[in-house]
């Protein structure tokens, strides 16, 4: 059958024209796709900034707070531990001088004729005494400084 576009037109024309407008159709689609994902990546970047500057601002915060926690406990470690250091001090020297410890008398024998068989030298008692009282705050101490590393993670838990 012979149709008037067969003389206006030659036959490769068609196909030409069929690849064109599909060429056309999808070029149109992926600009606009292309602008859509552009446009969802510009509103992504958007919220992940304002994500990370609030991320930001609440570490600050944090470690702000955290500083203020450490330094306050810190300072009542520093106290705590000076007035144990002062009466263990002051303990030390009261021992040492013999002004104010127990003297190292030895335990009184159970028979009246028995000689004491316990019985400390002065310097042994007192080397005694100063370990005793060095290690009793030593443990105070740690048993502070302990104390204080609870209540700072309670503090930073919250």
């Amino acid at each position: 059958m012979i149709s008037l576009s067969n003389f206006v037109m030659p036959v490769w024309v068609k196909p030409l024209i069929l690849v064109l407008a599909v060429a056309a159709i999808f070029g149109y689609g992926y600009h606009k796709g292309l602008l859509s994902g552009e446009a969802d990546l510009n509103e992504y970047k958007l919220a992940v900034n304002t994500e990370q500057s609030i991320a930001a601002n609440r570490t600050f915060e944090r470690i702000i707070k955290q500083k203020d926690i450490s330094s306050v406990s810190e300072q009542r470690i520093n106290k705590r531990l000076n007035a144990v250091s002062l009466k263990y001090s002051k303990l030390l020297k009261c021992t040492t001088n013999g002004s104010c410890g127990v003297p190292p008398v030895s335990a009184a024998p159970a028979e009246p004729n028995a000689t004491p068989t316990d019985g400390v030298s002065i310097e042994r008692y007192n080397t005694l005494v100063g370990q005793y009282n060095q290690l009793a705050e030593d443990a105070t101490k740690t048993t502070i400084i302990a104390e204080e590393w609870q209540h700072w993670a309670n503090e930073n838990l919250k």
